[in-house]
């Protein structure tokens, strides 16, 4: 008799959207009239009729009073971290470019950015008596690197020394400086610049080529907290070298512009992991704040090759710090850049076991006829010794394949037809980062996560055509284009 008192208890819905057209993606129910969210996930799709039993005194029900619903679009092919690190935050070097290049680019940067600051590191005189040999020991390699960019280094006292603003840069290729001493780098950044401390990250961000003042900052800071060698972490953590506020204003540009154009979910596979690790926590403080604007996706950038043990620790590090977002930040994927042979067969298929043995996924982006047959050289090569895991994807611009060993995507995809623009941002894009489970549709058990327009896109030339009205994540709006990101 005990369980018969709840047998007549019913859940009822958080959020109930209704009134519209929703453009499901999902195959098994088309189109539908109105969706019901509960706990930030899709609780029921079907008609304005089939929500009654599930309005409870708590429910907000919308009526969207004819509009149109798509799932929330999926950004898996553009870079907006990159985005946000721009001229106003940091000085941007393409990987391409010589050291002449990028010495005259810094001077210029620092002429238009930076007032001459000269500053007396009253405490780095001590700094003389630390072992050089011991502190820079690994500064350019991966081989003491034990503990990736997400941990924190707590020891540092900021208010123990006055740090000037650092001139900061990002993009370099780290093979520049593979044949030269950590003197004659330092050298030719003080030729620059010899009264402010200089830090500029390579591409893949496992790379720091700095002034004498920015290594007596750090080596004094090292010798202050008992360190004997140092870690580009702690460099990091020491110099703070990007600008809060300017960074996020840039960030926020970004999010603005993806918002209003109906994309709920950004993934970006293209920067080194500190760059991402400051739009992440951006995203994270916006998620405490109750002011999230967009599901981050975070990659594991490879532009070069490295120990596997690193994938396997940045790897861990994500499963660890993403497990309590709810969705806002994800990761797991290692994304794998080839080009001009960077990589080779051997490290491919290393990366692949590395990415394997942590749960991970791998996306391969190959840019040209040669770095493709390489890929799936690699390819072949891993899954004829460790069999079907990892699941690994493959974008390139060439003709696309049918594989059972891999997935294969196109490199930058464009539609022809608005309908193919929005299977592009939606069920091939979830596809891709292997999230079909969780969005890329409006179905029941997914996140409730939608792009509304006042016109049928589907009507237009393009849906680039017409912005949003208003952009859902988790049942919630965080984009109406009649307000403006007024918490923001």
């Amino acid at each position: 008799m005990a369980f018969g008192l709840f047998s007549g208890r019913r859940e009822t819905a958080d959020i109930i959207y209704m009134n519209c057209t929703i453009h499901t993606m999902d195959e098994a129910m088309p189109l539908a009239d109105a969706v019901a969210c509960r706990d930030g996930i899709i609780m029921r799709v079907g008609s304005d009729e089939d929500m009654q039993d599930i309005v409870g005194d708590e429910t907000e029900v919308f009526d969207l009073e004819g509009m149109h619903v798509f799932p929330g679009f999926i950004e898996a092919d553009a870079t907006p971290v990159l985005d946000a690190i721009d001229e106003d935050v940091c000085y941007v070097i393409d990987e391409d470019e010589s050291i002449e290049e990028i010495l005259s680019g810094l001077s210029d940067h620092i002429s238009e950015y930076f007032t001459d600051v000269t500053i007396d590191l009253e405490d780095t005189d001590d700094a003389d008596d630390t072992d050089d040999a011991d502190v820079a020991n690994d500064i350019f390699g991966d081989e003491e690197f034990d503990g990736g960019f997400d941990e924190e280094f707590d020891g540092f006292d900021e208010e123990t020394m006055l740090i000037p603003d650092v001139v900061f840069g990002y993009g370099f290729d780290s093979s520049l400086l593979s044949d030269m001493e950590l003197e004659e780098r330092q050298s030719l950044l003080d030729e620059v610049c010899d009264d402010s401390p200089v830090l500029l990250l390579s591409e893949d961000g496992l790379t720091a080529w700095f002034n004498t003042i920015a290594f007596d900052i750090v080596a004094a800071a090292a010798e202050e907290n008992g360190m004997e060698i140092l870690t580009l972490p702690f460099m990091l953590s020491v110099l703070a070298p990007v600008d809060a506020e300017r960074f996020e204003a840039s960030a926020f540009e970004v999010m603005r512009g993806y918002c209003s154009e109906g994309f709920t979910s950004v993934f970006e596979g293209s920067a080194g992991a500190y760059i991402s690790s400051i739009f992440e926590d951006l995203q994270i403080a916006l998620l405490a704040e109750e002011n999230t604007k967009l599901r981050f996706i975070n990659g594991i950038y490879i532009c070069s090759e490295v120990n596997p043990s690193y994938i396997e620790s940045q790897l861990k590090n994500h499963k660890a710090k993403y497990q309590e977002m709810g969705g806002i930040l994800t990761g797991g994927i290692v994304c794998a850049h080839e080009r001009g042979g960077n990589l080779s067969v051997q490290f491919l298929s290393e990366m692949m076991k590395a990415a394997a043995s942590r749960g991970g996924r791998v996306l391969l982006e190959a840019e040209t006829p040669e770095d493709l047959a390489l890929c799936r050289s690699a390819i072949s090569s891993y899954r004829e010794r460790s069999g079907g895991k990892p699941d690994i994807v493959l974008s390139h611009d060439g003709e696309l394949q049918h594989s059972d060993t891999h997935f294969e995507y196109a490199l930058m995809p464009e539609g022809e037809t608005p309908y193919d623009e929005i299977v592009i941002r939606t069920t091939a894009a979830a596809e891709k980062l292997g999230l079909s489970d969780i969005l890329g549709s409006v179905s029941e058990g997914k996140y409730a996560d939608f792009a509304i327009f006042e016109n049928d896109p589907l009507e237009a030339d393009s849906v680039a055509d017409d912005n949003a009205a208003m952009t859902i994540i988790g049942g919630r709006i965080v984009y109406d284009c009649d307000e403006k990101f007024l918490t923001m």
